[in-house]
């Protein structure tokens, strides 16, 4: 993961304040806006003030506790956020209340793997180790971050147990996994995910510009005239809007 903590001050007339930060080569997908973002380059990266820029890369696996409240145990319930390519993650768990940490514990490797943009396989293995210390049982939610529909087939060691169709983003549930059983999700037929438009990159922004609609209607207005072979960003940068509209304009369109 790299997060980006935003320090500076919101800016009042667009209720964002911005980070600018170096975005390494590869995909990346922000798990909190689902924005994509090709790397290799600078940008500055505007939020509100109840969020931060929270960047995966391809092939990220990031597991979170699905079990309410406050609870501190190895939990029941895993959320698993997984972002498309190839990427492994071993998870550790122990006792957490003792200093045995190196000797009683518990690992299950997490895998995912994309095949030449045909499928994506996701795989939970066996857990090793002292298996007492995790749920007989347990139950998963796959939330698939970059896919926006597709087909999954679901095995358990090895047998097709059950296929389901996504008009959405995939989020696969399967319950009642035993720590031995090997469990696996192939997507198929999926449809990548797609930042917004042009269009409506500029829409979102000057939306939410603390101005008139009467001063907001013609600003826009002339954008959309100027926008040739789809290079919006080149008619951004041909406007009247102020640049930090227009700043924020660009990170839609990076």
């Amino acid at each position: 993961l790299m997060v980006c903590p935003i320090v500076n001050k919101i800016n009042k007339k667009t209720g964002t304040a911005s980070v600018k930060a170096w975005i390494p080569e590869g995909r990346w997908t922000d798990i909190f806006t689902g924005h994509v973002y090709n790397g290799g380059q600078m940008l500055k990266l505007f939020r509100g003030e109840s969020s931060i820029p929270v960047l995966a890369k391809a092939g990220a696996i990031i597991p979170l506790s699905g079990d309410g409240g406050n609870a501190t145990d190895n939990p029941k319930n895993l959320e698993i956020l997984i972002c498309r390519g190839k990427g492994s993650f071993e998870l550790y768990e122990d006792e957490g209340e003792d200093l045995t940490y190196d000797k009683s514990f518990v690992k299950t490797l997490l895998e995912v793997d994309e095949e030449d943009g045909a499928q994506v396989t996701f795989t939970v293995n066996p857990s090793v180790g002292d298996l007492t210390l995790i749920a007989e049982e347990r139950n998963y939610a796959l939330s698939f971050q970059d896919i926006s529909s597709g087909s999954a087939e679901i095995y358990i060691n090895g047998t097709l147990v059950s296929t389901e169709k996504f008009e959405n983003q995939p989020i696969v549930c399967i319950s009642g996994i035993k720590p031995t059983d090997k469990v696996e999700v192939v997507l198929k037929d999926y449809t990548i995910r797609s930042n917004v438009t042009g269009v409506e990159a500029i829409s979102k922004v000057v939306a939410r510009w603390q101005k008139p609609y009467l001063v907001k209607a013609p600003l826009y207005g002339l954008i959309k005239k100027k926008v040739k072979n789809q290079n919006y960003k080149q008619a951004v940068k041909r406007s009247f809007l102020p640049l930090r509209l227009k700043e924020e304009i660009y990170e839609y369109l990076n």
